[in-house]
C-alpha cells in the first residue's frame, strides 16, 4: 500500500482506527469480519515477518494478540 506523504500521518490513523472496529473470531460466526489463519505455520510466518518488518524501521500501528 502506497500512500503519499503529505497524507501519510492522517491516512495511517483512519485506518489503524477502522482496523479496530474489525470483529475477530471464529469464521463460522456470522458477526466475524476476520477470521482465522489456515494453519500454525501460515500464522508463524505472519508473525515472523510483522517481527522483520519492526526491526527494518516499520511502525506497528495496531496489534490482536493470538490466542
Amino acid at each position: 500500500l502506497l500512500v503519499h506523504e503529505s497524507i501519510a500521518d492522517k491516512f495511517a490513523a483512519a485506518l489503524t482506527e477502522k482496523c479496530a472496529q474489525l470483529k475477530c473470531g471464529n469464521p463460522f460466526d456470522p458477526c466475524t469480519e476476520v477470521g482465522t489463519v489456515i494453519s500454525e505455520d501460515a500464522a508463524c510466518k505472519i508473525e515472523q515477518r510483522v517481527q522483520e518488518s519492526i526491526e527494518l524501521g516499520s511502525k506497528l500501528l495496531t496489534c490482536h494478540r493470538r490466542t
